[in-house]
């Protein structure tokens, strides 16, 4: 902690200060120095001064949109955390690029993958050794698209889509989600959601009726060796529902030994079963 100085924002002198901005005075003779306790840096999404980007540091610094709500919770655990500012550094410009208007195409493309990429290496920045009370990923969300096929349409789709998996860790289930999108491709309005727990990741897509039944490739190019998942189409009242669910964990099941040691740690002997459980 440090002494004698107070949370910007709260007025806080308890807890863990970190300073947030460093600004020049007017006359040029000393720096106004702001600091912020963790909640405010939390609540606020302010990057620590010793993380800002070498290239504009000083004013404040706020983590971008792609930076999900938990994981600045994670990063704010790691204090001042100068070793973020080698991620910092690729990650404000390619956010600038991936929003700008003057930029071609290809390239907010690859501004936008460079955002992806950032933000899973600070994912694995706020991992610590003394981090087991890792909480399990809960996903939920979804978003209508306009239909029609156009770029606001299925691109629009593929990148929400990719920037939400990546932000979470799931980027496993990615090829997944393109393959439904590409296939669902529809004129009307649709929606899409995603669902995740510590098992699987659920990709929903409910679109209109077609004359044809959506079908994923098989094998879905760029699927990790190992990812296993399942998928089908459903009729419903006004649609069709396209559903997969994409395994988090290749662990195989456990053996019937396994089981049968697992209830004998539980009861205080090895049960007896007459047949295997699965």
């Amino acid at each position: 902690m440090i002494a004698d100085v107070r949370c910007m924002y709260c007025g806080a002198t308890a807890g863990e200060l970190v300073t947030v901005a460093e600004i020049p005075t007017g006359d040029g003779t000393g720096r106004w120095t702001s600091y912020a306790c963790r909640p405010c840096r939390i609540g606020g999404r302010l990057v620590p001064f010793l993380a800002h980007p070498s290239g504009s540091r000083g004013g404040l610094h706020y983590w971008p949109a792609a930076v999900p709500y938990e994981l600045v919770a994670r990063l704010a655990d790691l204090g001042d955390a100068p070793q973020l500012r080698p991620i910092t550094d690729r990650l404000f410009p390619a956010v600038a690029a991936s929003a700008s208007r003057v930029v071609a195409g290809r390239d907010r493309g690859a501004a936008t993958s460079a955002v992806h990429a950032a933000v899973m290496e600070l994912r694995k920045a706020a991992v610590t050794d003394t981090d087991d009370r890792r909480e399990p990923v809960h996903l939920f969300t979804s978003r209508l698209f306009p239909g029609g096929g156009g770029d606001d349409d299925t691109t629009a789709a593929a990148e929400w889509t990719r920037s939400t998996l990546d932000a979470h860790g799931l980027s496993a289930a990615w090829p997944v989600a393109d393959a439904m999108i590409t296939a669902g491709r529809t004129r009307r309005p649709w929606w899409l959601s995603l669902r995740a727990d510590e098992d699987a990741v659920a990709i929903q897509i409910h679109r209109s009726r077609a004359h044809r039944t959506p079908r994923l490739p098989d094998p879905i190019p760029g699927l990790a060796n190992g990812v296993r998942h399942a998928y089908s189409v459903t009729p419903v009242m006004d649609g069709l529902c396209m559903w997969a669910s994409v395994a988090l964990s290749t662990a195989p099941p456990p053996s019937r030994d396994e089981v049968l040691d697992t209830l004998a740690a539980a009861s205080g002997e090895r049960t007896r079963l007459p047949f295997a459980p699965f």
